[in-house]
């Protein structure tokens, strides 16, 4: 009988990929290091997309080398009548100047710093001319805040009465449809999507996320974070707008953008200028209680609305309170994601046609997820011999944010059959999914991992040597 069984076994053994472990390697984290990682972290302004090319780009190196930033925020306003063709044209060359400055771009359109609304005829053309330029682009684009509506962009100081439910939801389908569906939109309101958009669901969960649904991708940015009771009515409470009759309260709000932030974006910047600034701003590393009771500052709140993305310009006085509370540079390190690679395993030999195993143990101590795909791709390398390479099937948007233990990821490394045989040594990389910006290294994600004798960062390369090798059979 067990003869019978180990005969039917071991075909079943033979063609299962090599699952013996005689290579490890175990990683060491690196806490201090401000790794400058693409789509996450401080951001400045660095213009309109209809500023000149000259002048955008003068900007975009100021945030890349004199602040070290890798966001930069494009905020346009638009004509009240069509986007002229050479506008557009002029959109394109500076979308053209951030890919080739290694920077991606947090984009809002806007209609001016005073009401100056359009038709929302107006606002639906502009989104549908705006479309296949952002489409085109998409590679660039970190986040769309969805602007187009009232005074800045922020939904507030409206004219024209586009800031009545049914206006509210014109604009947001016209922004929705405008957006590439991998890039996530924020909105500077949560009751619209809270009570009539998604009314009676829950906030977005794990079962939902980055499924492409307009609901998976909606997040939140608040332009007066840390200021005031509710953030200046960021978190509203019971109010009326226009023919909007708001019920949730602020401790309900706020447990809502909590909840949903875990998986999709929250970012904005702080104020000193706005309703309840003069009463409450919480400036310190940690501070006074909210309106609601919770606890303040940055590092209460930061983690706990998963802060992606941030101004560095405005308010000052938050910035300068938190390097003199000695808290800057945590907040630099943990604002959006964090990813470090903990340990490997694979075989230490692999036949040619056969399948390589490997197992990754990785984790995100950042604030955040990541928010658009991006893959873990293994390299391996010997000299004289053309490069293998595999992915991950796991998706880096699945690792949940401020991890306290590993995720587990497989890659199966398909060998080729002409391979050349001898020692490969095996390197880790977080490329960018953009087949116009895998191969570039800006767009690369640094691992937060100390050099430790072979395991080491090529920064030239943007991957991470593992120190580990295979022989190819």
């Amino acid at each position: 009988m067990q003869d019978t069984m180990m005969k039917k076994l071991l075909p079943l053994v033979l063609a299962l990929p090599a699952l013996c472990f005689g290579a490890t390697a175990t990683f060491t984290a690196d806490t201090t290091t401000d790794l400058k990682n693409p789509e996450r972290g401080w951001y400045l302004l660095t213009g309109s997309l209809l500023d000149s090319a000259s002048t955008f780009d003068s900007n975009l190196l100021a945030i890349r080398d004199d602040w070290g930033f890798r966001l930069a925020f494009a905020n346009t306003t638009l004509p009240t009548s069509t986007i002229s063709s050479s506008q557009l044209s002029q959109m394109s060359a500076n979308f053209a100047q951030a890919r080739s400055r290694g920077l991606k771009l947090i984009l809002r359109f806007q209609y001016g710093s005073s009401p100056n609304d359009p038709s929302l005829s107006q606002v639906q053309a502009h989104a549908a001319q705006l479309k296949p330029y952002l489409y085109a682009n998409r590679d660039v684009i970190a986040v769309v805040q969805a602007g187009m509506l009232g005074a800045w962009g922020e939904w507030a100081e409206v004219v024209n009465g586009n800031d009545s439910k049914a206006g509210k939801r014109t604009i947001k389908e016209a922004v929705t449809d405008m957006v590439p569906p991998e890039v996530p939109i924020n909105f500077t309101q949560i009751y619209p999507g809270m009570e009539d958009w998604y009314a009676g669901q829950a906030a977005l969960s794990a079962s939902e996320a980055f499924n492409g649904s307009k609901k998976a991708r909606s997040g939140f940015h608040s332009d007066c974070f840390l200021t005031g009771n509710g953030d200046s009515y960021f978190y509203t409470g019971p109010n009326q707008v226009q023919d909007f009759t708001i019920v949730s309260s602020r401790s309900a709000q706020r447990a809502y953008v909590a909840a949903a932030t875990e998986y999709a974006p929250f970012g904005g910047e702080t104020c000193n200028n706005s309703q309840g600034a003069s009463a409450q701003q919480r400036t310190g590393c940690t501070d006074s209680a909210d309106e609601s009771g919770l606890s303040g500052g940055i590092m209460n709140e930061g983690p706990r609305y998963h802060l992606n993305y941030l101004n560095n310009s405005f308010a000052p006085n938050y910035i300068s309170a938190w390097k003199s509370g000695g808290c800057y540079t945590n907040v630099t390190n943990r604002m959006g994601y964090r990813f470090q690679f903990d340990s490997l395993s694979h075989a230490d030999s692999v036949s040619r046609g056969g399948t390589l195993s490997v197992m990754l143990d990785m984790r995100n101590v950042g604030w955040s997820r990541i928010f658009q795909e991006r893959r873990v791709k293994v390299t391996l390398v010997k000299s004289g011999a053309s490069d293998i390479t595999c992915v991950s099937a796991n998706d880096l948007r699945e690792l949940p944010s401020q991890a306290n233990a590993s995720s587990h990821l497989r890659v199966q490394c398909a060998i080729p059959s002409g391979a050349t045989a001898g020692s490969y040594a095996m390197y880790l990389s977080m490329p960018d999914k953009s087949s116009s910006l895998s191969a570039v290294r800006a767009f690369a994600i640094r691992p937060a991992n100390a050099n430790s004798g072979a395991q080491s960062w090529d920064d030239s390369l943007g991957r991470f040597a593992t120190g580990t090798s295979v022989t190819i059979n």
